[in-house]
């Protein structure tokens, strides 16, 4: 539901809008806005997965110490809520327990909005008479009040989240390209550049780039996951001959648990990728894969 003015509100805000909408917490002068203590609990386990969530964090934890955002406690999930659970594509039980305490709150009389991209959630919340509001509609309102008084540190740290996300996402995009450059050079003169250096060169070289390498896996999990993905399929394509077939099946399968392997690694990527957690990207992914 599209809230015409959000002044005056008390909004309940959903962990995927902190994630692609951290700027959210520099405006709480208009309105009231809560984060419920499962949504908290929830990104202190992400901040764990990079510098990125670290990040992100940490700037909820300096919106909560300077009070521009409060928490908001939880209990049980309502017994009422316990059959939605099981349905297919139904509401975890976080979910339930953001609904829980929206209710609740709009019981006790306040003017409560759940800012929520979950398009599960914003269903169940039309049903029972709460209102929501999704990203962009949310984007939009904050954008028409003119009046804000951000705070110039919660402004830095929020330019320092997004160019990282960005700097991650270009640095994912050109180790794509220079590695699939790199296996065309490789493919074509292999043998060229082979037979130039000798062997303590090509073992330097080796450990050079597994170093490299690596260090992609562990800083650009989503670019290295897509590119061992690619590996296997440049590994498998040549030996599409029916005719050998038999003598390049173990070669074959090797290909075939690269290529696994580098879904496992896409998969954690997409998932410590903060421009892709929460979009439609992750929630395909984890529905082709049937995954939680």
């Amino acid at each position: 539901m599209s809230m015409n003015n959000l002044k005056g509100k008390h909004i309940i805000l959903d962990t995927n809008i902190i994630i692609r909408f951290p700027s959210i917490l520099k405006r709480s002068e208009e309105f009231k806005i809560s984060i419920p203590s499962i949504v908290i609990a929830e990104l202190r386990m992400r901040s764990e997965k990079g510098s990125d969530w670290k990040k992100l964090n940490s700037l909820v934890e300096y919106a909560l110490k300077n009070e521009m955002v409060i928490v908001t406690d939880h209990n049980n999930k309502d017994d009422n809520f316990l059959e939605y659970i099981n349905y297919k594509n139904g509401p975890d039980e976080t979910d339930l327990v953001i609904l829980n305490l929206t209710k609740r709150l709009k019981a006790k009389g306040e003017n409560v909005v759940l800012a929520t991209e979950d398009k599960v959630l914003q269903r169940m919340c039309a049903s029972m008479g709460i209102n929501t509001i999704g990203l962009q509609g949310l984007k939009n309102e904050v954008k028409s009040i003119s009046n804000a008084k951000p705070s110039t540190d919660l402004n830095q740290k929020i330019e320092e989240i997004e160019k990282q996300s960005k700097k991650r996402i270009i640095m994912t995009v050109l180790f794509l390209i220079a590695f699939a450059f790199l296996m065309f050079i490789l493919g074509k003169y292999s043998d060229e550049i082979i037979n130039r250096i000798n062997i303590w060169g090509k073992i330097g070289i080796l450990v050079l780039v597994s170093f490299l390498i690596y260090w992609v896996r562990c800083n650009l999990r989503l670019a290295y996951g897509l590119a061992e993905f690619g590996l296997g399929v440049y590994i498998a394509y040549p030996l599409f001959n029916l005719q050998s077939i038999s003598t390049t099946f173990i070669s074959l399968l090797a290909a075939l648990f690269i290529m696994i392997r580098g879904l496992d690694n896409i998969t954690t990527g997409i998932s410590e990728t903060r421009y892709i957690t929460g979009t439609l990207v992750e929630k395909g992914w984890k529905s082709i894969f049937r995954l939680k």
